[in-house]
Parts: structure tokens; sequence; C-alpha cells
């Protein structure tokens, strides 16, 4: 939900965000799934903090919509806990797009548990 939701914050309105399922058919062992925007992307010397707890961008393009900064920790660790990845495609020219990897169901091989 943080990623649909940052992405339709972020994009200018009347733009496309697009949603892609996908997985491993032949193996059934992951599901993937990505969020592409058309906003103003995240700056390459921004894009190693974007995940960092309470990581708020400078830019000029995105301060007025700017949040606590901790949506984006929040949902990698929680793909995480559940022996997923959550990847920002470093690739994507214009927007930003996330790309979330998870194991099928039943190939989970544990749940990590922390005492808070």
């Amino acid at each position: 939900m943080n990623l649909l939701h940052n992405a339709l914050k972020f994009s200018p309105a009347n733009s496309t965000i697009r949603l892609t399922f996908g997985g491993d058919a032949s193996q059934a062992a992951s599901a993937s799934m990505s969020i592409e925007d058309e906003g103003p992307g995240i700056r390459k010397g921004e894009r190693e903090q974007v995940f960092e707890r309470f990581f708020t961008s400078n830019s000029p393009d995105t301060t007025a919509m700017a949040g606590s900064g901790i949506g984006l920790s929040v949902a990698k660790l929680a793909i995480e806990r559940n022996n997923g990845e959550l990847l920002l495609d470093p690739t994507t020219v214009r927007g930003a797009r996330f790309v979330i990897h998870l194991p099928a169901a039943g190939q989970a091989t544990h749940v990590r548990e922390e005492n808070a």
C-alpha cells in the first residue's frame, strides 16, 4: 500500500501508474510485482538512502509532498520478514519503479522474530 500511495502522491495529474505482476511459472517458486510512476523520480545521490528510516528527499520537486520518511523502510522490512526483496530499479529514466520479489506460498523458509 505504501508503494502505491507514494506513486499516487508523487505522480502528476493524469499520468499513468503501472502495476505489473509476474513470477516464475515454471518453478512456481516466486512472485513479483512492480509499481512504476511518472513522478519526479529519486535522484541518483539519494537512491542508496531511500529505504533508510526517516529519510526524506531534499529535492525541490518533492519537498512539498514529503512525508515522515518511514513508509519505505517499513515496507522493506515487512517484505524482508517474509523472505522477499524490495528494490528500487536504477534503470528508470523518468519517475520511480519499485520491484517486490516474494517466495511463492509455502516457499518461505522462516519468519524472523525480534524482541521489541
